[in-house]
């Protein structure tokens, strides 16, 4: 669950979310802040820039493996409720035909150390995204996006995304792509009323026996436009003053 909303008559937005992550025996769970603020370089330039801090709960059941060497001391106890602070920023510039970001979610280094097993650790690395796009409008009111999106963790390891939007006023959009992992995504989203908007994410591994059902997702977004006042250093202006309306820096994405 994630809500965000700029501050009326400022270029600040305040915001935040929450997730619980199930993995087998493991639960991670995450409530963080975030804030924005928006600087412009010119008409029809931004920079934005962001700041997210919260914390992470582990909890590890050991209980529900079957443990091949019930003396192994790695899985003598469960980890409960082990709390990690989180904190993360990054950057995005952005103009009405393209966007050029650099983020992590994460910059602390963190781990959990086993009960029973002290050297041994669990860690949670860094990860940086790199992301870029450009968008170009075709005839009959359709547009186009290419974007890319690269992953570096701690670890080294390293994924890439290639991504192709296609879309129709600000009714729908259709994505595909494909990541270097052997995967191949694809997307669809429709505006169902002026405020409301449902996206369906697939990701299909070409490797089967990985995960022979693929990775599904449902996004539900509402905007509550009815309660923000206009805000013209919020958007594009030509040098005729004339609008081009930017309500949110996912109209990017």
């Amino acid at each position: 669950f994630s809500m965000h909303s700029p501050i009326n008559d400022t270029k600040v937005a305040i915001g935040g979310y929450m997730f619980s992550d199930m993995a087998g025996p493991l639960i991670d769970s995450r409530i963080a802040a975030t804030y924005s603020y928006l600087l412009r370089i010119n008409h029809s330039m931004f920079i934005s820039f962001g700041l997210n801090g919260g914390v992470d709960n582990h909890w590890l059941n050991l209980n529900q493996l079957d443990i091949i060497n019930e003396n192994d001391p790695h899985f003598a106890k469960n980890i409960e409720n082990v709390f990690k602070p989180v904190a993360g920023a990054g950057l995005v510039l952005f103009t009405p035909s393209l966007f050029l970001g650099f983020s992590s979610p994460q910059i602390l280094n963190s781990a959990i150390t086993l009960p029973e097993a002290p050297t041994a650790t669990t860690p949670w690395r860094q990860t940086w995204f790199l992301a870029s796009g450009i968008t170009r409008p075709l005839a009959f009111d359709y547009g186009v996006q290419f974007s890319t999106l690269s992953r570096f963790s701690g670890d080294k390891i390293v994924t890439h995304d290639l991504a192709l939007r296609v879309s129709y006023q600000n009714l729908f959009t259709i994505t595909a792509g494909y990541r270097t992992d052997k995967t191949l995504p694809f997307g669809l989203s429709f505006r169902v009323a002026e405020d409301l908007s449902i996206a369906y994410g697939y990701d299909h591994h070409m490797e089967g026996n990985i995960n022979p059902f693929g990775r599904q997702e449902i996004t539900i977004t509402y905007d509550f436009r009815k309660l923000y006042l206009r805000n013209r250093d919020r958007e594009f202006m030509r040098k005729k003053e004339e609008d081009v309306k930017m309500n949110s820096i996912r109209h990017f994405f």
